[in-house]
């Protein structure tokens, strides 16, 4: 399954340009989880839309880590894909990971 789940990911990376979050608000780092390839095909056109990070499977699915915002985590939700949210906002992952910052 691995092998298809990158192939389905790499359809998303050519066929889709990631358009812009806002970065104005607050990005958040969210675990999007699927149970096979046909459960990405939910997201339609707004899976050319998505910082896709990393992503990791299973025998029984997988997730994909993502960056974005309020708005784009409620139109991924509204296609009925499980998240879970990591790290609430991206900044401060970023000092917890590099000690920079206040």
């Amino acid at each position: 399954m691995r092998n298809a789940v990158g192939l389905a990911l790499l359809a998303l990376f050519v066929t889709g340009t990631a358009a812009a979050l806002d970065r104005s608000g607050t990005i958040m780092e969210v675990k999007v989880f699927f149970d096979n390839t046909r459960t990405l095909d939910r997201l339609g056109d707004l899976a050319g839309e998505l910082d896709i990070h990393t992503w990791d499977e299973d025998e029984r699915g997988g997730y994909l880590v993502i960056n974005t915002d309020d708005e784009q985590l409620a139109r991924i939700q509204a296609c009925g894909l499980r998240t879970e949210v990591t790290w609430p906002d991206i900044r401060e992952k970023f000092r917890y990971v590099t000690g920079v910052g206040p």
